[in-house]
């Protein structure tokens, strides 16, 4: 449900856009903060781009729509795997 409804933003679409089209070379946070401006046609200062970037990651991940590339190294498939079984299960019993 979430999912669904976060890539109903344009913000969030257009972010899991940019980082799908570069999954095999890891774009630094800069760099997609960049093409996300301009793509939305914003200007954002760097803290609060700082801020969106970690957000829209936060939820790329947690969404499971995220490149493996763009996973922190500490996360490993077996703990996001889990993660997102507890999601579901989450969203089973509710």
């Amino acid at each position: 449900m979430f999912k669904k409804s976060a890539l109903e933003m344009n913000s969030f679409k257009t972010f899991v856009d940019i980082i799908s089209e570069n999954e095999l070379i890891k774009l630094e946070k800069s760099e997609i903060s960049k093409k996300l401006q301009l793509k939305l046609g914003v200007t954002w200062k760097e803290s609060t781009s700082d801020y969106y970037i970690k957000l829209l990651f936060n939820w790329a991940r947690n969404t499971n729509l995220s490149p493996e590339i763009y996973y922190r190294k500490r996360d490993s498939i077996r703990n996001r795997d889990k993660y997102m079984n507890l999601l579901d299960f989450i969203k089973d019993n509710k």
